[in-house]
């Protein structure tokens, strides 16, 4: 539900602000608020160690991000969000990819996760059907 609710004010919001690149950084400073709040009362600040790699994993990760939530607000602002949000939520599929190439020996790809991955595609073609 919280998921529907985003989506909703993201293309909401991207009405009101003038640029997607500003929508983005409100949307990704609200999100540093709330991870700050978070950590802070559970407490679990004290685990967080960085190094100098994991320090360059978590600023591709942020550079990444923003990417992606600026586009996503591009794409939220161009079309019908009925349309856009489930194409947005084939993320799961470039993950499974991705993951079996950077993550070998970590993650597993099973045969719940290749169908899982085919019933989106089959959705999200219904949705581009309807479209």
């Amino acid at each position: 539900m919280l998921a529907g609710l985003v989506a909703n004010m993201r293309k909401w919001g991207g009405g009101v602000l003038p640029s997607p690149v500003l929508a983005a950084t409100v949307a990704a400073t609200s999100a540093l608020i709330v991870f700050g709040a978070f950590t802070g009362v559970t407490g679990r600040w004290r685990k967080i160690q960085l190094n100098r790699r994991s320090t360059l994993y978590l600023l591709l990760s942020g550079l990444l991000t923003s990417a992606t939530d600026v586009l996503d607000l591009v794409a939220l602002n161009s079309g019908r969000i009925s349309v856009v949000v489930p194409l947005l939520a084939t993320t799961p599929l470039f993950v499974i990819v991705l993951s079996r190439i950077f993550l070998k020996g970590i993650e597993h790809i099973t045969l719940h996760l290749v169908l899982g991955a085919i019933t989106i595609i089959c959705g999200v073609e219904f949705i581009l059907l309807s479209a």
